[in-house]
């Protein structure tokens, strides 16, 4: 019993260390009631951040940024921000086939769908993630405290979801795949049976195929993909 304690302790000291390290300590730390969005457009970087309201990202053919709110349109050019106080939800536009895009909110669900991107980087607190890729990006990374996770990823490489208490679901065929929660639910539609997997959980599930489970399990298979699975009490499902 005291093992296990120690064990689940220290991964959510992990876990929530990843997440809190993400922002910005002084962005992240709210003490009054205040709200606001925050975009910074740095050449072909895009950086959005709010503490509250609701973010609604998509792509189209500029060379600038737009951010919408309550009917009013901020345009960003190359090596400009811009940081609007509102609790109401932010529709943000930004250039397709960006070096990076980076995501972050505190209580706000992040909603980002057919980003091309070369590295996505999307991290909540408290509100949902919702998004997709299209265009097979570097490197995807995506971290929620209590938030759930709905992500369908098109990276050849690396794919990273985490959470402490929030359900992942991904669709992802990436060469090096890692989901973690605490208490969360994981599910991974990867559809592909020469893929190697290692699935760790101390008092959840895991089913994979016409296999389940619970503890650990490990299956080397010829490919070189490797899906890792961790939770403390969620369960693991692969399909």
């Amino acid at each position: 019993m005291i093992a296990f304690s120690k064990r689940r302790i220290i991964f959510i000291i992990i876990v929530l260390a990843i997440c809190w390290m993400t922002f910005n300590i002084t962005f992240c730390s709210i003490n009054s009631r205040a709200s606001r969005v925050h975009v910074s457009f740095d050449f072909d970087d895009v950086e959005i951040k709010s503490t509250v309201s609701s973010i609604n990202i998509v792509e189209d053919d500029i060379n600038k940024v737009l951010i919408k709110i309550d009917g009013n349109t901020k345009e960003l050019a190359k090596g400009e921000e811009y940081t609007i106080r509102t609790k109401n939800k932010a529709f943000i536009t930004v250039p397709r086939n960006l070096d990076s895009i980076k995501i972050e909110s505190v209580s706000g669900e992040i909603s980002a769908y057919d980003l091309s991107a070369n590295d996505i980087m999307i991290n909540s607190v408290s509100g949902s993630i919702h998004g997709s890729d299209n265009n097979k990006p570097d490197e995807v990374t995506l971290n929620s405290v209590s938030g759930s996770i709905d992500y369908t990823t098109t990276t050849d490489n690396d794919f990273e979801a985490e959470t402490v208490s929030g359900s992942v679901t991904v669709k992802s065929h990436a060469k090096d795949i890692n989901l973690k929660s605490v208490s969360g639910s994981l599910a991974l539609d990867n559809e592909d049976s020469d893929s190697s997997f290692k699935f760790t959980t101390v008092s959840g599930s895991w089913q994979y195929d016409n296999q389940n489970g619970s503890g650990k399990i490990e299956i080397n298979n010829s490919s070189e993909k490797m899906i890792h699975a961790e939770t403390v009490s969620g369960s693991v499902k692969v399909y």
